[in-house]
Formats: C-alpha cells, sequence, structure tokens
C-alpha cells in the first residue's frame, strides 16, 4: 500500500521542481501536518509525505490539482488505506506518522522506521534513474 519515489535532478536541468496531480475538490477532507498532506475520499484514504516541507500548491494549467517542490534531491511517498483496513481517518493519520519516514540527501536514501527502504542509483543510461 506503499510507493516511493527519490528524484534527483542533475544541476543543469533546466526544471528544478517535482510536482504532484493532487485534485483537492476530489477528496471530502483533506489535513496538512509538517512534511504530510492527508486526504479522505468515502472510506479511502491517502497520506503524501515528501522529504520537503514545503508542497507548494501552484494554479496554471491544472487548477486546484497540482502540487509543486523546488528542490532536485528529495523523496515522496503515497500510502494508501481505507477504513476497512485502518479503522477511521484519524487512526490512519496516526498509523502512518508513525512510519517515521526521513530522507538523507546526502546518501539520496529513504528510511522507513530508521532502516533503508530505498536507495537512489544513476544508471549508465543518462535517460533513467533507479
Amino acid at each position: 500500500n506503499m510507493l516511493a519515489a527519490i528524484y534527483g535532478i542533475p544541476d543543469g536541468d533546466p526544471i528544478g521542481f517535482t510536482h504532484v496531480f493532487f485534485p483537492v475538490d476530489k477528496f471530502e477532507e483533506i489535513q496538512k501536518k509538517e512534511h504530510w498532506i492527508f486526504a479522505r475520499k468515502e472510506e479511502g484514504y491517502l497520506a503524501l509525505w515528501c522529504s520537503e516541507e514545503t508542497m507548494e500548491e501552484h494554479d496554471d494549467r491544472l487548477m486546484g490539482a497540482e502540487l509543486r517542490v523546488y528542490s532536485r534531491n528529495h523523496a515522496y511517498a503515497v500510502i494508501c488505506g481505507s477504513r476497512a483496513e485502518d479503522g477511521d481517518f484519524r487512526e490512519f493519520i496516526q498509523k502512518t506518522e508513525h512510519m517515521n519516514l526521513s530522507y538523507a540527501p546526502e546518501d539520496r536514501c529513504l528510511f522507513v522506521k530508521g532502516k533503508e527502504f530505498l536507495r537512489w542509483y544513476q544508471s549508465d543510461d543518462k535517460t533513467q534513474y533507479l
């Protein structure tokens, strides 16, 4: 129920940010807390975490649906849940916060509960990064 990504955007790249499609109007409840944005739609839950604390709302072509992070080295995690699996929305929020996500930008490594979960490696193919 978790998807994570690490972005290492080269200094020479003209786009120094990432963006997330997050249509706020589609959710019934949204809570923001430090590095987290929690959303609920009926009995389904979503938690979006970013190593950068500021996920900036951006409105141009995707009105009310785009978050940007202006950083060349950061990580995201998306966690999905539901009332059936996680209890009420408050319990889901507490559960995901207790995952203690952290990111070491110098090592480009994402940790969950203090253990390495994902590490960024540059491949020989200059168009693909793993």
